[in-house]
């Protein structure tokens, strides 16, 4: 199966108006920007973002819906609660994601950003609120498929919260297409 994260990558690299090149680590919605100063830097940066693309794809299709399940069943079994797990991974997430910035980043000269480049120039708005609406209404679903068969109120509460927070999203913005 290929990956077409050509989309995500490219979405890292713009040129200025002076004909430098830039690199910008989250793409779209990124707040820092760095110099390439050469073709061969610049081929290895769409290199270790291809992969760290690759990565994140399995991260989070594969280990973490086994991992939050597992965690599920074993926090009910320990007793704890289960949103502090949860955030606590998302942390992990969070932490991992800055590691792999500071090290594909090192070396290079950080640069403003500039305002031209960002989310609210660049980014495909429909596409960024689309994603969010079901990435949300999926982690709801999922919270819910997990939590009604082991009887957790508190997974229920939680999958209900999300699934009512992805509707009023699709219902408040006018970003997100509906059928009239």
């Amino acid at each position: 199966m290929k990956l077409n994260s050509d989309r995500s990558v490219n979405a890292c690299f713009h040129s200025l108006d002076d004909g430098r090149r830039i690199f910008v680590p989250g793409g779209e919605i990124g707040s820092r920007a760095y110099l390439i100063e050469s073709d061969e830097v610049d081929e290895r940066l769409r290199r270790t973002m291809r992969r760290i693309s690759r990565m994140w794809f399995v991260w989070i299709i594969g280990f973490s819906t086994i991992l939050t399940v597992g965690l599920h069943v074993l926090v009910r079994e320990l007793g704890l609660s289960f949103p502090p797990v949860l955030a606590g991974l998302l942390a992990l997430c969070w932490g991992v994601y800055r590691v792999l910035e500071w090290r594909v980043t090192a070396g290079l000269e950080r640069v403003p950003l500039p305002s031209s480049i960002g989310f609210s120039a660049t980014a495909d708005q429909r596409r960024v609120l689309r994603a969010t609406v079901f990435v949300t209404a999926g982690l709801g679903l999922f919270f819910l498929a997990i939590s009604v068969p082991l009887g957790d109120i508190e997974g229920v509460v939680i999958g209900s919260a999300l699934c009512a927070f992805s509707a009023w999203l699709w219902w408040k913005f006018p970003a997100v297409p509906r059928k009239n």
